[in-house]
């Protein structure tokens, strides 16, 4: 009789598929994805909660993309608010 196969440590877990190898800089980025590739394939509640985890993730980054950045203040700026708070230059 056999044995059942062990769970592999979410630490060694590889990619699941060839091509996604060496797109991330860091392999931490790596193993973040696969775990997220194997809950979101292996289905019930941990699928759906990644469904409404990553609507949540898209709501967001496309409320801060959608944000008007403040600009930078240039060298110009600087030496204005420099002189009207009457500090030597």
């Amino acid at each position: 009789m056999g044995t059942w196969p062990t769970r592999r440590p979410a630490s060694r877990i590889t990619s699941c598929s060839p091509d996604s190898r060496g797109t991330f800089a860091d392999d931490r980025d790596q193993q973040a994805v696969n775990v997220f590739r194997l809950y979101s394939y292996k289905g019930g509640h941990y699928s759906h909660r990644l469904l409404l985890l990553g609507r949540e993730v898209h709501h967001a980054l496309n409320v801060l993309a959608d944000r008007s950045p403040t600009p930078s203040p240039t060298c110009g700026d600087i030496l204005r608010r420099a002189a009207e708070a009457g500090l030597p230059q």
